[in-house]
């Protein structure tokens, strides 16, 4: 009984300190996506404004992303033709980086 009492309490405090560093880095995380907004030079407007220029149609989608240290914004337009097209847009230049259909989006694709 002693040695299951004691294999309970260094499980209950290892899951501890595991659950705390998951807790740690999500929150370092959601903190590092907000700042990257605050700081970004392009707002989501502009970058919204920036996509229907390239691609005519509406605004499905837009998420921030700063993966591979480039602060981008990723949105998904619908053309007049019911085409998604995949556009990233530097967050601080406001560079279009990325315009490609959507291969796995097109509402006449019957993959579903």
């Amino acid at each position: 009984m002693k040695h299951f009492k004691k294999v309970t309490i260094i499980v209950t405090i290892f899951l501890a300190v595991v659950g705390i560093s998951f807790t740690t880095y999500a929150e370092s995380q959601d903190t590092n996506d907000a700042t990257g907004v605050i700081d970004a030079a392009i707002t989501l407007d502009q970058a919204a404004a920036a996509a229907l220029e390239v691609i005519p149609g509406t605004v499905a989608k837009i998420e921030f992303s700063d993966d591979d240290d480039i602060a981008v914004w990723e949105i998904e337009v619908v053309d007049n033709q019911s085409i998604t097209h995949d556009i990233e847009i530097d967050a601080n230049s406001g560079t279009i980086i990325k315009n490609e259909i959507d291969q796995n989006d097109n509402s006449d694709d019957h993959d579903d």
